[in-house]
């Protein structure tokens, strides 16, 4: 069995929570100091991340970024290597990110190119995001970085098919909880207290109905609402509701609107009720808006080396990869992980992405460093 087959499946069995990914983090560094190391030092990265510095020329330095963490699904793949962490699963891909990015490091160490390069492992891609406490900790303020690359299996695409695009690739992603607090009381005597529940009813559908007349027809989003939390007994009036939702949107200007909606919304229901009420925000990430140079030398890349290419266009998948992407030239691609076995969705308990892509991704990353550096 080939040392990346080795890592994929131990990384895939050992899935962990955001900013908690202690031990995907030390396989990780067993791995890459297993290598004859030469021109690579390890520099201190904020929380679970690892990144490792890669200088052998008077070039710019590219950053390539893989995320850490996994979800909290429970797994039903069936396979040897299924998690072992009970309710918690890679089923975003994020094993196979990890494991490319350690076949490339495999590779620079092998050949020793002339180029920079800095390799950044981010915990935390799936929440509360670890993109902008790497940034802001100015880890890499000393180097001077052309470039960021990243990717994203995907099962839409079968493996050897890559897919990218200009511009946007990524919405914006945005998370929130709308919570209304009122006041228990006996349901025999619901006048006695303030109902959370009816406000929060009311919200969910009348965000919906709001958010279709409030946003342009030309200004795409979608906004969901996959949670309502509310009450403790069946006769007791609930003295608190919490709404859980998520929207994406494909520009600054339109995810403010709907975050003016919801919170004037809100307000309004919280005083009709005579409830308090409040909004919360959790994660927020900007679009990944990809760089059309970038764009461009990745399709000559695929291209070259044989693999089928696809301008794919916008989705709403929300990446913190966005962050970089508002400080460097970027360019984040798909690659393609399905097979004739395997085509569950991401974020699903039977995705599985084939191991022959990691091979395909190793391949491409290492090209696209070569033509950036």
């Amino acid at each position: 069995m080939s040392t990346l087959k080795v890592l994929r499946e131990t990384l895939h069995m050992f899935p962990e929570p955001g900013m908690e990914e202690h031990r995907t983090r030390e396989e990780l560094l067993r791995f890459v100091e297993s290598l004859p190391l030469k021109k690579i030092e390890r520099l201190d990265a904020p929380d679970t991340g690892l990144i490792f510095v890669y200088h052998n020329s008077d070039t710019p330095f590219v950053l390539l970024r893989a995320d850490m963490d996994g979800l909290p699904l429970e797994e039903e793949t069936g396979v040897s290597y299924c998690s072992r962490i009970p309710g918690w699963m890679h089923a975003c891909g994020h094993d196979v990110h990890m494991t490319v990015l350690a076949g490339v490091i495999a590779r620079v160490v092998e050949l020793q190119p002339c180029l920079n390069a800095i390799f950044l492992f981010q915990p935390a891609e799936e929440g509360p995001g670890g993109a902008q406490p790497i940034l802001r900790s100015g880890v890499l303020e000393d180097f001077d970085i052309g470039s960021a690359l990243a990717l994203h299996v995907n099962p839409d695409y079968s493996v050897g098919t890559i897919a990218s695009t200009a511009g946007a690739i990524f919405g914006n992603a945005t998370e929130f909880d709308v919570i209304f607090e009122g006041k228990e009381a006996h349901g025999a005597f619901p006048h006695r207290g303030r109902d959370a529940i009816l406000p929060a009813s009311d919200f969910v559908k009348t965000s919906y109905e709001m958010l279709s007349r409030v946003v342009a027809e030309e200004d795409r989003f979608v906004y969901t609402i996959g949670k309502l939390i509310a009450g403790s007994r069946r006769n007791i009036v609930a003295g608190r509701a919490v709404v859980e939702g998520t929207f994406r949107a494909l520009s600054e200007k339109t995810k403010r609107l709907i975050m003016d909606t919801i919170e004037k919304l809100s307000e309004r229901l919280g005083s009709v009720w005579d409830v308090d009420f409040r909004v919360e925000y959790g994660a927020m990430y900007p679009e990944v808006d990809n760089d059309s140079a970038v764009v461009k030398e990745i399709q000559n890349t695929v291209t070259e080396l044989g693999y089928n290419y696809i301008a794919c266009g916008t989705t709403f998948t929300g990446e913190d990869f966005g962050f970089f992407a508002q400080r460097y030239p970027a360019g984040l691609f798909w690659l393609g992980c399905s097979n004739e076995d395997m085509k569950e969705n991401l974020h699903t308990p039977r995705f599985l992405p084939d191991h022959g892509c990691i091979e395909i991704g190793v391949e491409t990353m290492y090209r696209l460093l070569a033509r950036f550096s």
